[in-house]
């Protein structure tokens, strides 16, 4: 199977979408951001800056 190709700038985006995307759902609730940080490989400080 090939490797999906990708760029930083397309992950981000797709990051904050699907953040915003759970976050209407919640009504401006609370989000799991741990969890989003595991489905896309990033660790929580990098989300903090």
């Amino acid at each position: 199977m090939p490797w999906k190709a990708t760029d930083a700038m397309k992950e981000r985006v797709s990051f904050v979408l699907e953040w915003e995307r759970r976050w209407n759902e919640a009504e401006g609730g609370a989000t799991e951001m741990s969890y989003l940080c595991r489905k896309f490989g990033v660790s929580r400080p990098t989300t903090q800056a």
